[in-house]
């Protein structure tokens, strides 16, 4: 990297790096999927992963057969 002010910028710039990151793309939803099973419990995860596929596979034919 360049850092054309100086030194100080570029400590400034690496001690703030890891505050405030946000998760995004599959790392989010891994994580968000992770929270969903403590809140939900296996048996009723399990049940809404199976709808999610049931219902999106369903919609995908639908969407297909209209085309």
């Amino acid at each position: 990297m360049f850092f054309p002010e100086g030194k100080a910028v570029k400590v400034r710039f690496l001690k703030n790096f890891g505050r405030n990151v946000k998760a995004t793309g599959p790392a989010a939803k891994i994580t968000n999927l992770g929270a969903l099973k403590i809140v939900l419990g296996i048996r009723r995860f399990l049940l809404y992963l199976l709808f999610i596929m049931v219902f999106s596979f369903a919609a995908g034919i639908i969407v297909n057969s209209t085309i």
